[in-house]
């Protein structure tokens, strides 16, 4: 396919989306200064976290589940406070004059918690399993995604859909979510859902079934080292990962 004019239509964002009842971040110190991640958080729900929200494509059209979608994954672009969409593992999108593709550029050096890279793959395999609420009006819309290159993907319509953005991009959907293509199909659904893998600032480690105390305690300015999920025991402990998923930290602002 020969490229086509682009319009720019780009986000750069620095602040942490926070989406869980009683979740607190500190400010990371200078990079100079900033020493190694220590202490705990503690989020706290008071029902039970079900294995659909450790995986985007059954979430269910609520607000709620995204307060763990986005601690174990991460999404081309995103939500985050002051900004409707803002660039996460995309470094960039534009939108075509006429209104029917969408292209998307990744950031280098991006990993999942396993090690295998993120590609354009990903992204295709993630949006084409995807089958929670708005997966009919995508299907509908979508005529085929693109893999340009392995940082590179074009989303082509069947005809100019304004709304796009607003399915792909927030949280009306959990379509851009992106998860790893060779692990889930080696595990398949259900090996998924028991262990996530995923792209975001927190690692899956286990989940122990169990009423846990529910316990929020108090935080200075200093970057978390842990986050312990309490509603049916599941603690996530802090990884940045690789140099190429830095921008993690530029979102750990309060």
């Amino acid at each position: 396919m020969n490229r086509f004019p682009i319009l720019p239509w780009c986000h750069s964002i620095t602040s942490l989306l926070l989406v869980a009842s009683a979740l607190v971040v500190g400010v990371p110190p200078p990079a100079a200064a900033q020493q190694a991640p220590a202490g705990q958080a503690v989020m706290a729900w008071h029902v039970t976290i079900a294995p659909s929200w450790f995986d985007p494509s059954t979430a269910p059209p609520q607000i709620t589940p995204f307060g763990m979608l986005y601690v174990i994954h991460d999404a081309l672009v995103r939500p985050y406070p002051g900004h409707r969409m803002g660039n996460s593992l995309a470094e960039s999108w534009r939108e075509s004059p006429d209104g029917r593709v969408y292209e998307f550029t990744l950031r280098r050096g991006l990993k999942f918690h396993n090690g295998d890279a993120l590609t354009a793959e990903d992204v295709k395999f993630s949006f084409e399993r995807y089958k929670g609420a708005g997966a009919k009006e995508l299907q509908a819309r979508v005529q085929q995604v693109e893999v340009v290159d392995p940082l590179t993907v074009r989303f082509h319509l069947k005809e100019p859909w304004p709304d796009f953005m607003t399915f792909y991009g927030t949280t009306a959907t959990a379509a851009g979510i992106v998860v790893p293509k060779k692990y889930l199909t080696q595990v398949g659904d259900e090996g998924f859902r028991r262990h996530p893998i995923g792209a975001g600032p927190y690692k899956f480690v286990s989940q122990q079934p169990g009423i846990e105390p529910v316990r929020i305690p108090r935080f200075g300015q200093e970057l978390l080292g842990l986050l312990r999920v309490v509603g049916r025991g599941l603690d996530l402990p802090r990884e940045v990962h690789d140099a190429g998923h830095d921008h993690a930290r530029g979102r750990a602002e309060a």
